[in-house]
């Protein structure tokens, strides 16, 4: 059976990524995605409307295979 994915994408705002409604140090998310399987895959420059840039971070992890 072929692997399969999913995804996630975080908005990052410099050194702190935005979840819900306290911003979390990067470290230390990055850290807890790892321990669920998450893979950091790559990071895009997200421009705003008042001009500031944030950052979206792609995840993946392999998801279960079906029996």
């Amino acid at each position: 059976m072929k692997k399969q994915y999913e995804y996630k994408i975080v908005e990052a705002d410099r050194d702190k990524w935005k979840i819900g409604i306290a911003p979390i140090p990067t470290e230390t998310l990055l850290t807890g995605f790892g321990l669920e399987g998450w893979e950091l895959i790559q990071v895009f420059p997200n421009p705003t409307a008042s001009g500031r840039t944030t950052y979206l971070l792609i995840l993946k992890r392999e998801m279960p295979a079906e029996e």
